[in-house]
């Protein structure tokens, strides 16, 4: 029996949620924490669109506070408190430097007044930012080009791995009792009597065919709000996606710290985001007015940031590694605003868009408060939201620093342990079991970076991963290193394959699938690293 036809057979469920990234992801927690039956279900992987492709931060929001946001700001400090509170090993307070040119210095006292009002929006729960001179951020940014710069502005705000962070949300809302079905597309909304009173869907990995009965279908597409028909608009908002474009480059940037400085050319604020042996640097902001499925980064939007790129550090432009656009599902009418709204289409279909990973949490439950009050769950008891403080499955119990400390005698190199800690948090300890059990899924899988071959079988068994693609972009950052992970292919799709019984054929598909992905990536920069496969051991 297939997966979809499976899901048919089950109990009608309470909610169904179409679309897994942050929003969707956090809906289908909520929901489940509160003791509904959920199904959350994706045509691709948890994150695979725009949740994936954010800057990275989990922030205050300095420019909503410059636009005189003061109600988005005051909600973004809020829900980042939490995310500190429910994932610390996955949002992390960061050293953020914003660099002051000397033709700019006059933006230092805007800036200053922009974080003294986030302190009060914060009841002061945010240290008062300070001045640097140009010394001291020779100092902390060495790669930076500092001789071109007065000094700058230090605070404190967060960073995170994002499509981590969405997996940890889809995990949070199976542990509660959602059903997650990532590769399941839904072909359309089933009616009756005007209403909406199931989904028709597809299995995209073996074609199979279903209709799943529910009471009520929560739409949570991002910028392909609208690609489903809800049966009819009613309250439902509409999106006018804005693309932004990154690059991931050499690491110029020290990990889990962030440097701003203005463009020289329209003085907008390019972000880079230091990560683990590479530096995340963006945004843009363009209109995408076509089809979301194909949106790519422009010739402009790479220049642009390369232009920034040259004018604040040294690094070289021909080791830029890759290129990558997503959207940002803003509401129609609302400018460039980050607000997010929710409604119900003529058929009783919700429709939640807008808003950032940062509020996500906010967003869900301010969308199930709504489910819960719809006529369609009628005689459906529910319990109040608790998604502000049932900690995310990673979460240890002790404070990181000492759950750090309670695993420092594990017999693995210390950058090992850091990455693991750091990415799995309480989970962790079963990556070390199976290393335990077997030294060869402690090697390395690319020379470039930390990640070893027991991740594999933990995305497969744990994790929903499913494709090459899943592994190398998401669960890993295999991606984003010189060669693009493409090193690491052949070991990758051999212990994939291994469990989950790829044919030869299906193993090749896989490998062209993510070359071609990467190939997007890495083109628009006019250029393409040469492979060296890593060797692929006899027994996986």
């Amino acid at each position: 029996m297939g997966r979809a036809a499976f899901l048919a057979q089950q109990q009608r469920f309470d909610v169904v949620v179409i679309g897994a990234g942050a929003t969707g992801c956090a809906v289908a927690r909520d929901a489940a924490l509160r003791g509904l039956s959920v199904l959350l279900l994706d045509r691709d992987d948890i994150a695979a669109g725009t949740s994936s492709g954010s800057s990275r931060m989990i922030h205050g929001g300095l420019r909503y506070l410059m636009r005189g946001q003061l109600g988005l700001v005051r909600e973004c400090l809020n829900e980042r408190a939490i995310l500190c509170r429910i994932a610390p090993h996955l949002v992390r307070r960061a050293p953020f430097v914003i660099a002051l040119s000397r033709p700019a210095w006059r933006e230092k006292w805007p800036v200053r007044f922009g974080l003294a009002l986030a302190r009060w929006l914060s009841a002061g729960a945010e240290a008062p930012a300070t001045v640097i001179g140009h010394d001291a951020l020779a100092q902390l940014l060495p790669a930076v080009a500092s001789e071109r710069l007065f000094g700058g502005l230090q605070f404190e705000d967060c960073v995170t791995r994002d499509g981590r962070l969405c997996l940890e949300v889809a995990l949070g809302a199976r542990d509660a009792g959602a059903t997650v079905a990532t590769y399941v597309e839904a072909l359309g909304i089933e009616l009756h009597d005007g209403r909406a009173v199931g989904i028709r869907v597809r299995d995209c990995l073996d074609g199979d065919e279903a209709m799943i009965a529910c009471r009520v279908v929560v739409q949570t597409l991002g910028p392909w709000t609208g690609s489903l028909d809800i049966g009819g608009e009613g309250n439902a908002p509409r999106v006018a996606p804005a693309r932004g474009t990154h690059l991931a480059v050499p690491a110029f940037v020290p990990a889990d710290t962030v440097l701003a400085a203005l463009h020289p050319v329209d003085g907008r604020y390019v972000w880079a985001v230091g990560m683990d042996r590479y530096t995340w640097l963006g945004t843009t902001d363009e209109s995408q007015p076509d089809d979301p499925d194909r949106c790519r980064p422009s010739d402009k939007e790479i220049a642009y940031l390369l232009t920034w790129l040259a004018n604040y550090t040294h690094a070289p432009m021909d080791r830029v590694f890759l290129a990558r656009a997503a959207l940002r599902p803003l509401v129609h009418g609302a400018g460039r605003s980050r607000d997010f709204r929710c409604g119900f289409s003529d058929a009783g279909v919700l429709v939640v868009a807008g808003g950032k990973i940062t509020t996500a949490r906010a967003m869900a439950e301010e969308a199930v408060d709504r489910i819960v009050a719809s006529p369609a769950l009628d005689g459906v008891t529910a319990r109040p939201c608790s998604t502000a403080s049932v900690a995310l499955p990673g979460a240890p119990p002790v404070p990181m620093d000492e759950w750090v400390a309670r695993h420092r005698q594990v017999p693995l190199p210390a950058e090992l342990q850091h990455h693991l800690l750091f990415r799995y948090g309480r989970k962790a300890p079963e990556i070390f079991a199976r290393i335990a059990e077997d030294a060869r899924l402690g090697a390395p899988l690319h020379p470039e970076r930390p990640e070893v071959l027991a991740e594999i079988d933990h995305a497969v068994e744990h994790e929903w991963a499913r494709t090459l693609s899943d592994i190398m972009w998401r669960r890993t950052e295999l991606a984003f290193t010189a060669d693009n992970g493409l090193a690491a292919v052949p070991l990758v799709v051999a212990r994939m394959g291994r469990l989950l019984g790829w044919t030869p054929l299906e193993a090749q598909r896989q490998r062209l699938r993510y070359e071609a992905e990467i190939d997007a990536a890495v083109s628009p920069l006019g250029h393409r690293v040469p492979v060296t496969p890593a060797p692929v051991p006899v027994a996986l």
